[in-house]
């Protein structure tokens, strides 16, 4: 439990890319189970959104409720994707702040994939802590 509260919930600390892509599926996989049985609970007909012969203030009617179960489940899962994002950065030698990258179209989603997904973290002690790959 003190492992998924500190990859969660915590910004302190460093994290691997495996924890990273961990952390990242986990958070992926939560908010779509959330947000389908949110769907079903408020009763929204998301697969109507394809079908033929929609008027277009049904697909609009069905979209707004689709945007705002989305920011509801976008806003639940802020503080986890933050934490592990963050961690990550922090594995890099780089402040959690460059979270704010990854909210730039395009840009943000290339640098979260080479940047956090692909590239080895700083070996040995960095300002965040020690290497997680040595032992303590």
């Amino acid at each position: 439990m003190d492992y998924l509260n500190h990859l969660f919930f915590s910004l302190k600390g460093r994290l691997p890319r495996s924890g990273f892509w961990v952390g990242s599926i986990a958070i992926l996989v939560m908010e779509t189970l959330l947000a389908l049985y949110l769907a079903q609970m408020f009763e929204i007909p998301i697969m109507d959104m394809g079908k033929p012969g929609l008027t277009d203030e049904q697909f609009i009617a069905i979209y707004d409720k689709v945007a705002t179960l989305g920011l509801l489940v976008n806003v639940i899962f802020l503080w986890p994707w933050i934490a592990v994002i963050g961690k990550r950065a922090h594995d890099r030698n780089k402040s959690a702040w460059w979270v704010l990258l990854t909210y730039v179209p395009i840009v943000g989603n290339i640098w979260s994939l080479v940047e956090l997904g692909l590239v080895r973290g700083t070996s040995g002690v960095n300002r965040f802590g020690n290497d997680p790959f040595t032992k303590p």
